[in-house]
């Protein structure tokens, strides 16, 4: 019998939400669950790597393109995320 696994993915903001969204005619609040199974997990504490991590997924290094320290957040990205 196969195992599903599945996750409750959230999105965070610096500043929160404050008051009331209301007044915003488009918005929307999602909650994804997300099957796990087949999947390579990267699992890392909140510091450079991930920073840097989440800056590369942006297209916000590019102006270091090349560099030694794109090439391995580059490596760790690809690990995880074979599709891209």
């Amino acid at each position: 019998m196969e195992r599903f696994e599945t996750v409750k993915l959230y999105h965070g903001s610096k500043s929160g939400v404050c008051g009331t969204i209301k007044p915003y005619p488009k918005a929307k609040i999602y909650t994804l669950s997300v099957d796990l199974t087949g999947l390579s997990i990267l699992d890392m504490e909140v510091g450079l790597d991930w920073a840097l991590l989440i800056a590369f997924h942006r297209g916000k290094m590019e102006s270091v393109k090349g560099s030694s320290i794109y090439k391995r957040i580059d490596n760790i990205s690809k690990v995880y995320d074979g599709d891209r």
